[in-house]
């Protein structure tokens, strides 16, 4: 194997960190040279967290290019569709299909993608 990229992605408070930390370990214990980076900004008041875990024999980025990740795992339906890009194509996607409303669409600012535009993904 020469390199396999996950990218987990979500809203704060879902476990996007402790489910990559997961992942991380599990890389490091196979005897994977593992890579990990995380971006959880506003996520204490509802916002996006992502986390990209990359392991091989020898990995030099934490982030996965876009198009190349192996498995998109989205705790968020939104969060899904947001980072469908990322996905390389034959790669595996989970989703989740629950919504968590951010407050401009809670407030009736801003509209939610339907379940048919995410699922086509």
């Amino acid at each position: 194997m020469d390199k396999v990229d996950f990218l987990m992605v979500g809203v704060g408070g879902q476990g996007i960190i402790l489910a990559s930390d997961v992942v991380a370990q599990t890389g490091l214990a196979l005897g994977y040279d593992v890579k990990k980076s995380e971006i959880h900004g506003m996520s204490q008041r509802g916002g996006s967290v992502e986390s990209h875990v990359r392991w091989g024999q020898r990995v030099c980025s934490p982030l996965a290019p876009m198009g190349q990740v192996d498995y998109l795992v989205a705790f968020e339906v939104r969060a899904g569709a947001r980072w469908a890009g990322y996905l390389r194509p034959g790669g595996v996607a989970v989703l989740n299909m629950q919504r968590i409303l951010p407050l401009a669409v809670a407030s009736g600012t801003m509209s939610y993608p339907d379940d048919q535009a995410v699922v086509g993904l």
